[in-house]
Order: C-alpha cells, then structure tokens, then sequence
C-alpha cells in the first residue's frame, strides 16, 4: 500500500495511445464538474491544472497521440483521465473503457497468480524448476554443483536465464514451447547472482500456472484474479481484439501495426489505467542492496562498451571512438566535463547512434566497485544507483574467433520481426556482436563477447541480453552461429578478418 501523503503517480503508456477508465461503483468523492469522462476529486485540481499543460506539450514533443494517467493515494484513486485520441485515425478521443496493451504489467500479474498458489500450498517458490515443471532443462557453463534454479529466482530474476529467446519472440507460438527451447540454451549467470531480466522466466511460470491448475493460462487469470477484483477490462492476449474500445498503437507519429507475442505471462497483457490503478494499491514496492574500486579499463554497459583512461583524461563511447573529456566529481564519482569545459567543445558531433549514447553518457556520474567477485560499473541516476555494466577482462581473441570476423546472414528469419546485419567484429581490440534490429529502433546493437572455448562465447555485462550465449555449431556438416535460437552462415571475409588471421590486429595467439 501507498504511505500515506505519498500521491503514486501510474502514468501508463502504451506504445502511444492509451486512455483512463472509471473505477466499479464505489464511495469516493465527486468528480469536478464539467469532466464528463475523468474522475478528479476536488482535492486533485490545482495538481491537474499544473500537470494538464506539461502532459499535452510532451504529447506534441514525442508525437503520443493519447494517454491515460491514474493518481493512487492509500487506499483512493484521486485522479483518472485520458488525454487526446485513442485512434487518431478515426478521431476516436481517449475515453473511460479504452484498452491498451501493456506489456510487462504483465509481470505482477503472473507472480501474484503463482504466490496465490504457493499460499494454497499447490506449490513451493523454493523448489527446483526442474521439480516443479518436469520437463525443464537448461545447459550450464558453471559449477555443476551449484544449486538448480528455484521458482523464487525465476519470480524475482535472479534465476540467470537468458532474458529472451528472439526466435520466435514476435510470433504466434505458444508460451509453452519456451520449455523445449532452452533444452539447447545455456544458462547466462549462476543462479541468485544477479537481478536480470528474462522474459523466459515468466513464459516458464505461466507454463507451471498452465500445468498445476489445468486451465488455459490467460482463462485462469480471468477467473482467479480479474473477475474477482472487477478488472472488466484487463485480459491476457497474444494479440489485441480490435474494436472501438482499443487504443491504436503509434512509434514516431505512424500508426504501428501490434505483432503477435509468444511470451504471454511475461508481456501479454491488455488492460485499462482505471483496472492498473485498482490493482496497483495491493502492490508492494522493495529495494535492494557493496568495495570502490578505481576506474580504468573497458566497461561493457548499457550505453554499448565504454573504456576509461585516466591517464588521457578520456571516457569514450567505443561503439564510434566520440570521446569526452573526464573530470572527477565529489565522493569518488567521475564523468564527463561540461560542455563548455571540454578541449573539443568547438567540434560538431556526428549525429549517429554515438551522439546519442554520447549524449546520455555525459550525464551520468560513474564509480567501479566489487560486487559478489565482480567488478562492475555504477551510474548515479535521477532514480537512484544503478549497476549499468561490468568490466570487460584483458584477454586476447583467440585465432579460431578472429577468422570468423565480418558478416553472418541468418537462416530462420521471423518475417514480421527481422534481425539485420548481424557481425562479428573488433572494436578498440575487443570481439563483439553487432546487429539491428529495424522493427524497434533503426540503431545499431553492439555487445562486446568473452570467449569460452573455441566454439563459444559469452555477451559480456550485467542486465537483460547479458550473459547469452553465442555458440559455432555443426549444421548439416557446416560451421553456423548460433545465438538466441537464430542460426547464421558467414558472408564472406571482411578485411578485418584477414588482417587478423594475418596476425596484423592483435599478434599471434600465445
């Protein structure tokens, strides 16, 4: 529950149009005269004259044709009200029962389902997966004795499965062949390491939902949780009902055709604001809890690889070589000069993907610290410290991943969702994946790789995609890349390539 005189703000956005919706009959204040379709109470105004302007400009400025917010207090909702259209096509405004798709909500939605049956004593959070879904297998590049993943892990992200299976993520496929899937994946952290976020492990929670109570997933939330709380507009879907209650989706100003979702009990979830408001007064919040270490070398982030060098008085974005100049901050914090105190202040910057990491990262105060074994890199955010990446050790590419250098064509495309110009590659010395993805952003995706054998490497940092793997596999009696369920050829040799396995890049192997 809220404390008390601490307004949580649930502002809900979905891709872009969204819209409120009244809450069940109930007591609570009248709204002001006059707002037909909102709900304030009149304690609420001035908050809503202030916020009112800055809600529309930042709808002009990031082209969002329509919202909803709802204001929860304790145990009330204060405020509900949808701003601008909910299909700007058709001039249809942002009304009381618009749905929206809300993706992740989805997530307290499954967990509560499965704490519901941990309090019924039909499961245990802490028994093994394995246990508890049969049938689930994962490899692991770790301790063979270490202990198996917990459904505990699974619910809190800590289980250190991949975040995502990207073959056959945007598809029709059903949640439950998440299962047979990663029977080929391994694991990308030991268990209870750290917080990373996995889609999988939701899809495998509902998937254990699915077995236990012997009701279609997205029917048993309907009848254990939605039904009961009134949330008459709330559901599971792997695609949205279009109809007049539906908001349209918009990226950039065009209307954005929704694709089919395959992990369900992870992202699948269509709602309303007035529905997310009601449920979000029985949601708990918690947080979580360190030996400062000095900051040198190259840093996987998730701002792509980042290297300082105190020596040089540099931070670079190594994704583009942009450099910024660095200066030390009270209480051991570095990070970039100001503007006006950087030595190329003067030059004009690329407008790339760099600028806008660049951009991002000049913001940012930074520290390196130990952490369970690890040394990783902290960012001091308006939200608070953060972990936003770890150290990339000082090791030499091997020869056998220095040959396999340039492009990779994948074989098993998604049609709706493609995965473009996929590369393996050196940047400042360090091996690295490289891809697009054009459906969400036309940026470049570059993590740096660790390897493990000859045949496998690791996506080096700490968060969501950290930790997969990239595998060389034998299809079909030729060499393929193996990453997230995609397979890949080679197209070819870059000059990259022949330079390194000439010795030229990095020297000979030792």
């Amino acid at each position: 529950m809220t404390p008390p005189g601490r307004p949580a703000l649930l502002l809900l956005l979905a891709l872009s149009a969204m819209a409120a919706a009244e809450p069940q009959p109930e007591p609570a204040p009248a709204p002001i005269q006059g707002e037909t379709e909102a709900l304030i109470v009149e304690e609420m105004a001035p908050l809503r004259e202030a916020l009112a302007p800055l809600i529309q400009a930042a709808q002009s400025d990031y082209q969002i044709p329509g919202l909803s917010l709802a204001l929860v207090r304790h145990d009330r909702i204060l405020w509900l009200e949808g701003f601008g259209l909910a299909d700007p096509e058709q001039q249809r405004p942002a009304q009381a029962q618009t749905r929206y798709r809300a993706g992740s909500l989805a997530k307290p939605i499954t967990a509560l389902l499965v704490l519901a049956q941990q309090a019924q004593g039909i499961i245990d959070i802490d028994q093994p997966v394995g246990s508890a879904l049969p049938g689930f297998r994962l490899q692991s590049r770790f301790d063979q004795t270490a202990q198996p993943i917990t459904l505990r892990q699974l619910l809190s992200h800590h289980s250190g499965l991949p975040s995502d299976l990207n073959k056959g993520l945007w598809s029709d496929e059903p949640f439950t062949q998440v299962r047979e899937r990663l029977r080929d994946e391994y694991a990308a952290f030991p268990p209870n390491l750290i917080f990373n976020y996995s889609n999988l492990g939701y899809s495998l929670l509902g998937h254990l939902l699915q077995v236990v109570t012997q009701t279609p997933f997205a029917e048993h939330a309907q009848q254990a949780l939605f039904e009961p709380l009134g949330l008459s507009r709330t559901r599971f879907a792997a695609q949205p009902t279009f109809d007049d209650s539906l908001a349209i989706g918009h990226r950039n100003g065009q209307r954005f055709a929704p694709l089919p979702l395959r992990d369900l009990p992870a992202q699948g979830l269509e709602t309303s604001a007035a529905d997310m408001a009601r449920l979000s007064i029985a949601l708990l919040c918690t947080t979580e809890p360190t030996e400062r270490l000095p900051a040198e070398g190259h840093f996987a982030t998730d701002l792509g690889l980042i290297a300082i060098q105190p020596q040089q008085d540099s931070l670079c974005a190594c994704m583009t070589g942009e450099q910024l100049d660095l200066m030390p901050y009270p209480q051991g914090w570095i990070g970039a000069a100001p503007s006006d105190q950087r030595s190329n202040a003067s030059e004009t910057e690329p407008a790339s993907l760099g600028s806008a990491s660049l951009r991002l990262l000049r913001k940012l105060r930074l520290q390196t610290r130990r952490i369970e074994g690890r040394e990783v890199m902290i960012a001091d955010t308006p939200q608070g410290e953060r972990i936003i990446g770890e150290k990339v050790p000082q090791e030499p590419v091997p020869r056998a991943w220095r040959e396999r250098l340039g492009s990779w064509r994948i074989l098993n495309p998604d049609p709706g969702f493609p995965v473009t110009d996929l590369q393996l590659k050196l940047t400042d010395g360090k091996l690295c994946l490289s891809y697009r993805m054009p459906v969400l952003s036309p940026d470049r995706i570059q993590v740096p790789l660790r390897t493990v054998t000859n045949e496998r490497a690791i996506l080096l940092g700490l968060g969501r995609t950290r930790g997969d793997s990239v595998q060389m596999v034998d299809h079909e009696g030729q060499t393929r890349l193996r990453w997230s369920g995609y397979l890949a050829e080679p197209v070819g040799r870059s000059d990259e390539t022949k330079a390194a396995s000439a010795g030229m890049t990095l020297g000979q192997e030792p």
